[in-house]
């Protein structure tokens, strides 16, 4: 099978679909980034979610780690909620 992408864009799908294609996604290095706002979603690193008109970012940390991957200081500060961040 071909190798893993290393960015995957979720968009306009349902939240099942959705949620199947990031399941199959767990454990690997990819950077998910979804586009549907559901609690299904909740292993995506990157959700996009439209707030007064805006686009807004909304990282989940822990599924970033489980990925193997690691969020920058720099994109974690633009980010308009931060997930999954043991402090």
């Amino acid at each position: 099978s071909p190798p893993p992408p290393h960015l995957l864009l979720v968009s306009g799908l349902d939240s099942k679909q959705a949620a199947d294609i990031l399941q199959k996604c767990r454990g690997r290095p990819v950077l998910t980034v979804v586009d549907v706002g559901s609690t299904a979603l909740e292993h995506a690193v990157v959700t996009l979610v439209r707030k007064d008109n805006k686009v807004r970012l909304e990282i989940n940390v822990a599924s970033a780690q489980a990925a193997g991957l690691s969020i920058s200081s720099k994109l974690l500060g633009v980010a308009d909620a931060v997930k999954g961040r043991n402090e």
